[in-house]
């Protein structure tokens, strides 16, 4: 099970807490490119301040607070990538680093002492992740996969043990690609989403390895009634 909630600083923790194996964050830098964690590109929804985080400095972000759901502001800072590597690691969980905003070459050193298995790097842009397996092959990769081809040929390139996917493009057959080439294929599964239990329970029945969700209760519920083979 992966974790994926809106509180950067918290995800480890959490997902430590609730029996998941990896922490999904977003990763930004900012102008005097510090990296950072940040769901958003602007930071007027989750901090106390405003602006986009790549057009505003480390010190002004570290002088504000997160918000809650509520929007009321609390004691938590913005955290750093190093921070989070920290208590994700403290808590026995790897790291899942959807790097959509962040340099390659800045995040690619920022990485380059972490153990081997604490960290998954995403992306959805293959030349992206081209880039940043020529900086740091030794890192692992978690890449798209939208159908059985580009299973094969992203777990070819990458040498990826984790493919990437959601629920809208899912098929029976990604699973078999992926199991075929070694790798496992991790499912995204939003609360949100109509008919959340029935999704999983169907994600899981064809051959799924892992579901990516930011409703881990529920999904622990329905894999306690219905336990895998």
């Amino acid at each position: 099970m992966l974790l994926s909630i809106e509180s950067p600083s918290a995800s480890g923790r959490e997902a430590g807490s609730v029996g998941a194996l990896m922490a999904e964050v977003d990763v930004v830098d900012t102008l005097d490119r510090e990296l950072v964690l940040m769901h958003d590109r602007f930071i007027n929804r989750t901090t106390t301040g405003s602006g986009e985080v790549k057009k505003v400095t480390f010190s002004y972000l570290r002088s504000l607070r997160l918000r809650n759901g509520k929007n009321e502001p609390t004691d938590e800072l913005v955290p750093t990538l190093a921070e989070a590597l920290e208590i994700a690691r403290a808590n026995h969980v790897v790291l899942y680093l959807d790097s959509r905003d962040a340099p390659v070459a800045l995040l690619a050193r920022a990485l380059a002492d972490c153990p081997y298995g604490s960290i998954l790097v995403y992306h959805d842009n293959l030349n992206w992740l081209s880039e940043f397996h020529a900086l740091a092959p030794e890192i692992p990769l978690l890449p798209e996969g939208r159908n059985p081809y580009a299973i094969r040929v992203v777990a070819r390139e990458f040498d990826a043990r984790t493919i990437a996917s959601s629920f809208d493009r899912f098929e029976p057959c990604d699973a078999c690609a992926a199991h075929d080439c070694g790798a496992c294929l991790l499912v995204d599964v939003l609360g949100w989403e109509f008919n959340f239990e029935k999704r999983i329970s169907e994600v899981v029945k064809v051959g799924a390895d892992g579901i990516q969700t930011n409703e881990p209760e529920r999904l622990l519920s329905v894999l306690r009634e219905k336990p895998r083979r």
